[in-house]
């Protein structure tokens, strides 16, 4: 990595069925000063313009 370059970090969990059907992931969108923007829990969420939910990509009542 350089300065200026943009980072995308994610985590990984194990966790049996019960614990993952129950679980709100914690997603934090920055700008590119680094200053949060939007908190959300739906890791497909995109907050650019333009930007469309990747169409693979379940939501929470799919996963209920």
């Amino acid at each position: 990595m350089h300065v200026g370059d943009v980072v995308i970090l994610i985590t990984y969990a194990e966790m049996t069925t019960e614990e993952a059907k129950a679980y709100q992931p914690k997603v934090v969108h920055v700008d590119r000063a680094n200053k949060i923007v939007q908190l959300g829990s739906d890791p497909a969420e995109g907050i650019t313009p333009g930007i469309m939910r990747p169409p693979h990509a379940l939501n929470n009542a799919q996963l209920n």
